[in-house]
């Protein structure tokens, strides 16, 4: 998951990028109960604080929102009624924006494919890449990897 954000009266923009949410993916845990630096209320602060700490203003602030594919979705979970890790980030990059006050002006969010971002600071656009199938299908082993090896790690 990414934002992009500016503030186009002050010439100030920056993007970050996000795995969860939160650490507890569900939608009823409490977004405080997070890691610093790993989550994307985190993400969001920081990237917010550092744009206003370079002279932007929280009142011109603007947002693009990408990501939230769902790439490790389990084929015999497309039909549970379980959140997914995508559907959870989109869910809270649109709720953070909206409590925080700034304007979505454009998304590409969900469905079931990687995505390379590019933000260009000058003009504030975005191109998304699709990450071809191939490359997902590696991705996809190496995030498998990597929750299993956390669950290990957390207990």
């Amino acid at each position: 998951m990414s934002a992009c954000i500016w503030d186009s009266v002050n010439k100030v923009s920056g993007m970050n990028h996000f795995l969860l949410a939160q650490k507890k993916y569900g939608l009823t845990s409490s977004v405080l109960m997070t890691d610093e630096g790993r989550y994307g209320v985190h993400a969001m602060d920081s990237l917010i604080n550092k744009i206003i700490n370079l002279g932007g203003n929280r009142k011109y602030l603007k947002a693009k929102a990408l990501g939230g594919g769902n790439v490790l979705l389990n084929p015999d979970r497309r039909h549970s009624s379980d959140l997914t890790i995508g559907a959870v980030n989109a869910t809270f990059i649109r709720n953070y924006l909206t409590e925080n006050g700034i304007p979505l002006v454009s998304h590409h969010l969900g469905g079931d494919i990687g995505r390379m971002i590019y933000f260009d600071t000058c003009d504030y656009s975005v191109y998304v890449k699709k990450v071809d199938i191939k490359k997902q299908s590696e991705l996809v082993q190496k995030e498998r990897e990597y929750y299993h090896q956390r669950l290990v790690d957390d207990d």
